[in-house]
């Protein structure tokens, strides 16, 4: 159903974009500036928009794996890249 909701906003301003069916984008554009806005009692009470918060899991954050040590230089016509593929020239 989403999907279908969003294909139908895209037509809209697709044909818009066209020079068709203006109406229905502007009424669309309408909608939307209605919903952005604040209420009468948000306005009143002087509510803002409130950044998200976010809260760790139980437990502390995942620590990172220790890096792995870096790989000795590698002999001549050895190439390892930084994920540790090693390319061996082929004569």
């Amino acid at each position: 159903m989403i999907a279908d909701i969003i294909a139908a906003y895209q037509l809209i301003a697709r044909n818009a974009a066209g020079g068709k069916a203006l109406d229905q984008f502007l009424r669309m554009m309408h909608d939307v500036h209605e919903i952005m806005q604040e209420t009468k009692a948000e306005a009143a009470a002087g509510a803002v928009p409130r950044p998200a918060r976010f809260v760790p899991e139980p437990g502390g954050p995942a620590k990172a794996p220790a890096p792995e040590p870096a790989p000795e230089t590698p002999a001549e016509g050895v190439l390892v890249d930084r994920e540790g593929n090693v390319y061996v020239a082929v004569d």
